[in-house]
């Protein structure tokens, strides 16, 4: 009997290492075609664990290197984690540049910035900051009438908007 039981151990024992090596060799896969997933994973854990705001806006800035290749952001994976990229816009520190960020990362992109518009982007704009914010607004709804639309009817003031250049240039648009 113990020894039947120390057959059986042995099975398993092998199939795990076999289990844990095959999933090694899937997340080395992974890793290999999707490197941005892993870059933008460690870049978001590095501004969360980072006491200084000014290294916390230079990793914004290189987040905007990485998504220099249009493409990743049609990645799921990718996609997975603009929440995330989202959610610094609540840093009042870090809300200049995570304005830069996401105006770089949707600009002229219909899906990505109605995947933005589903996140309640405009929940979290700072008119405070006016200047970025109109960057992001405007990259946000520049070719797309439906989120033109909405900044029209729902965000637009007369008294704080209608001399900005890149609301006229959304009026035309309209």
């Amino acid at each position: 009997m113990l020894k039947k039981y120390e057959e059986n151990n042995n099975e398993n024992k092998n199939k795990d290492l076999k289990t844990t090596d095959e999933n090694n060799d899937d997340d080395s896969l992974d890793m290999i075609l999707n490197p941005h997933v892993y870059a933008l994973d460690d870049t978001l854990k590095s501004i969360h664990s980072s006491s200084s705001t000014d290294e916390k806006n230079q990793l914004i800035d290189e987040l905007t290197v990485i998504f220099t290749k249009d493409d990743i952001l049609f990645n799921r994976k990718i996609q997975a984690r603009f929440p995330d990229i989202l959610n610094l816009l609540k840093n009042p520190d870090l809300y200049n540049n995570s304005c830069i960020l996401i105006s770089d990362m949707v600009r002229h992109k219909p899906i990505i910035q109605e995947i933005f518009f589903l996140l309640k982007i405009f929940d979290f704009l700072n008119f405070e900051k006016y200047k970025n914010t109109m960057s992001l607004v405007f990259s946000m709804c520049y070719g797309n009438k439906k989120l033109t639309e909405y900044y029209f009817t729902e965000i637009f003031k007369e008294e704080r908007d209608n001399e900005n250049e890149l609301v006229k240039i959304l009026k035309e648009q309209k």
